[in-house]
Parts: structure tokens; C-alpha cells; sequence
């Protein structure tokens, strides 16, 4: 039985990038906990992750800003490293997956020497496409 099946998966973002769907599992698997994330191309989720999602707090800031950053914004910065951190472990995977995943985020507008590493870029889409979401009825 597929992953979506067993954990009785939730769509959260339908090509959250192209070709990959953000899903929530809503029960537990051995390979994909409740509540946990995941980014599935077609029956089994190719990454899974714990949330919660964060977007990056400094988004657009110029460097004169981040280095002025108040106490409240280097907190909200940290969480969002620590997140990524994680996340980024979630992203291991085999060369192929990983360059569909890269290619996606390219078509989705990432640009690596602009954006940086893949994985900030690609959180920071996430959250900010899930808290545009409108408000569950």
C-alpha cells in the first residue's frame, strides 16, 4: 500500500514547486510520522520532514538591515536556521530525486546564485504558500 494510503495523507499545497505536492500525514507510518510533512511526487513522498514550516524572517532585507536586526528578529532568524537545519537532513536523497527537486525550484523561480542554498529558499516558499492558504472551515 502507498504512503498517501497508510498515513492517510492530506493535501496541504498541490505543486507546492512543479511536480511536487505538500503533503501532511494525518496517521503514522514507520517511514512518515503524523503531522509530519511531506513532498510527493507521485504515491510515496519522495522528502519527509517535521514541521513547522517558517519563513524567513529577514525576506528582502537589505544587509545594512540584518546587521541592525533588533534581539526579537536574530531570535525568529535563529529559529528559522534551526529549522532549515533539519530540514536540510530531510533532503538527502539519491542524485535523481534531488535534481528533479532542484529543477522544480528553478521553474518555480529559484535562482541558486541569487537565493542561495536551496533548502532556505525552499522552506521560505513553503511557509509563506501555506500561510496564504485561506482559513480551514
Amino acid at each position: 500500500m502507498c504512503e498517501q494510503c497508510t498515513t492517510k495523507a492530506e493535501m496541504v499545497v498541490e505543486n507546492v514547486v512543479p511536480g511536487f505536492h505538500l503533503m501532511v500525514a494525518t496517521q503514522g507510518s514507520e517511514h512518515w510520522k503524523q503531522g509530519w510533512y511531506g513532498l510527493v511526487e507521485q504515491n510515496d513522498p519522495s522528502f519527509v520532514f517535521e514541521g513547522p514550516l517558517f519563513q524567513d524572517p529577514t525576506h528582502g532585507w537589505s544587509d545594512d538591515a540584518i546587521n541592525a536586526m533588533s534581539d526579537e528578529a536574530q531570535t525568529g532568524l535563529e529559529r528559522f536556521h534551526n529549522r532549515v537545519e533539519e530540514f536540510e537532513d530531510a533532503l538527502e536523497t539519491d542524485p535523481m530525486t534531488g535534481y528533479r527537486l532542484v529543477s522544480a525550484c528553478m521553474q518555480a523561480g529559484y535562482l541558486p546564485r541569487e537565493d542561495g542554498s536551496v533548502q532556505y529558499w525552499l522552506m521560505h516558499l513553503m511557509a509563506t504558500k501555506v500561510a496564504a492558504l485561506p482559513p480551514a472551515a
